[in-house]
């Protein structure tokens, strides 16, 4: 039979229901994402937390969108106003530290570049793979599966 050592698999492979309907035969399974409740992050914890207990699942993008409103407040305090072009003005070249998506730097564009995360399936759990944090989850290869 096939025995792969590594599977990588894009959009489908991250969501809660991935796991929930393979059980253990989802372990070893890599999948992709944009946010991890493993960075070191301020306000990361508790956001997972937070997330976990209301739906019951884990997100691989909710720090995403939880950071454009960190970014939307500060943004609006810098430019002391509503005003949509003063508070555009604040984002683009604009740099914010300490969102849960880490210090993010805008462009003049107003694109701010972030690394897509990497995390393996361990019963039931994203391990955070990539980007690789000291003395975070090692990945680990797949066995045959007569031996898993």
């Amino acid at each position: 039979g096939l025995n792969v050592t590594y599977l990588h698999g894009w959009k489908g492979t991250w969501a809660s229901e991935f796991y929930d309907a393979l059980g253990k035969d989802a372990n070893y399974i890599i999948c992709d994402g944009f946010w991890s409740e493993d960075y070191p992050f301020p306000g990361v914890k508790e956001l997972a937390k937070k997330y976990n207990e209301k739906y019951k699942k884990h997100s691989v993008s909710i720090g995403a969108f939880y950071a454009n409103a960190q970014i939307l407040f500060a943004a609006i305090e810098r430019a002391g106003s509503y005003d949509s072009a003063k508070v555009r003005d604040q984002v683009f070249n604009g740099t914010f530290k300490g969102t849960v998506m880490g210090d993010l730097v805008f462009k003049p564009n107003g694109l701010a570049l972030f690394e897509s995360t990497a995390s393996q399936w361990w019963d039931a759990k994203q391990m955070l793979v990539y980007p690789f944090m000291k003395g975070g989850w090692k990945l680990k290869m797949m066995p045959p599966w007569g031996k898993r």
